[in-house]
């Protein structure tokens, strides 16, 4: 594996010595705020897109189009502290990358300093020696090279849900972990042309779930869980948000919510998807029997930085004759990273 960066992004930012514009409002920025404070980073100033500037404040500066920015400052550094997966905002994004220094750090549910990737180079050599393709080994290159440097360069590969999912057929019986508003149940059905043997949706947020409800209304053998998986059965606290942000983890207002061992629920699966806000561990060790049979996995490994090694290693020692392979949705920053095993 070539890691070719060997600075972190932090420091990247710093040795350019030129004022600091954050993009962005709301938690990504409040996040990226919270660590230049701690890495010593001053900001300039923060800007949102046009559309969102109306001469508000956040944390004390005047929000700003970047027009406004061009017109006073000839050299600046920006940022990136929001995520998106919409195709015309990433364009508009590497649009400003090529006018400016541009910087995405890496954001997770767990704070994690892209320094210490160097001291994981042996897992992260074990996980690149394990898929099975040259198109997963370059995307876990550039995935990695990004962590450290915040470069978005990097992020040009990509895939559609769709075409991340293993080949299937009118025996499935697939569980959704994390299955949001149902988008993903969707896909699912429509690669199969609705036969199927049956789908397990598991939803933990109630607001969401009301919508994954409605939203699957149409589809027959189909069985919606207001819980969320995990490593044994019982009940967690669990913030309460209509978002794809919920875990067990944040700082929000939480409210117990009802936890499924997955070996318990549906010993036939043929299929799991996990995307579980970070709880992914969790649900994994929940699963083993199924893992040791051999079922067809598509698990999130974003939502805390060292999942991308630490899960493959964990799948691999519960089954050690998994095939894996590695597909990302494009967004910025490196998000919606799958592991795909069978």
């Amino acid at each position: 594996m070539d890691i070719t960066e060997k600075i972190n992004v932090w420091d990247n930012i710093r040795s350019l010595k030129l004022p600091v514009y954050i993009y962005g409002m709301g938690d990504g920025a409040d996040k990226v705020l919270e660590i230049m404070a701690v890495k010593g980073i001053e900001p300039a100033g923060v800007f949102a897109s046009d559309e969102f500037v109306r001469g508000q404040m956040f944390h004390g500066f005047k929000v700003q189009k970047l027009a406004e920015i061009e017109a006073a400052l000839e050299n600046f550094v920006i940022v990136l502290a929001f995520g998106t997966n919409r195709p015309e905002v990433i364009a508009h994004i590497k649009d400003i990358a090529k006018k400016h220094p541009l910087f995405a750090p890496d954001m997770a549910v767990t704070d994690f300093d892209p320094q210490n990737l160097f001291s994981y180079r042996p897992e992260l050599e074990q996980v690149y020696n394990l898929f099975t393709d040259d198109y997963s080994k370059a995307l876990f290159t550039d995935i990695v090279n990004f962590k450290i440097s915040g470069k978005i360069d990097y992020l040009s590969r990509g895939s559609d849900f769709a075409e991340i999912l293993p080949e299937l057929s009118d025996s499935e019986v697939i569980i959704d972990c994390g299955a949001y508003t149902g988008d993903t149940i969707g896909i699912f059905a429509a690669k199969v042309n609705c036969k199927y043997m049956h789908i397990y949706g598991f939803e933990p947020s109630p607001k969401t779930f009301a919508k994954l409800q409605k939203n699957t209304a149409n589809l027959e053998n189909i069985s919606l869980y207001n819980a969320a998986v995990w490593s044994r059965s019982g009940y967690l606290e669990f913030s309460d948000s209509d978002s794809r942000n919920n875990n067990a983890y944040s700082g929000k207002k939480k409210n117990s919510i009802q936890t499924i061992r997955l070996d318990d629920i549906a010993p036939d699966a043929t299929i799991v998807k996990l995307d579980v806000e970070g709880a992914e561990a969790e649900a994994l060790a929940g699963m083993e029997k199924l893992l040791t049979r051999g079922v067809k996995l598509v698990c999130a490994v974003y939502h805390r930085n060292d999942d991308l090694w630490k899960l493959p290693l964990m799948i691999k020692s519960i089954n050690p004759s998994y095939r894996f392979k590695l597909r990302r949705i494009p967004c910025l920053p490196a998000w919606d990273i799958f592991l795909c095993a069978d």
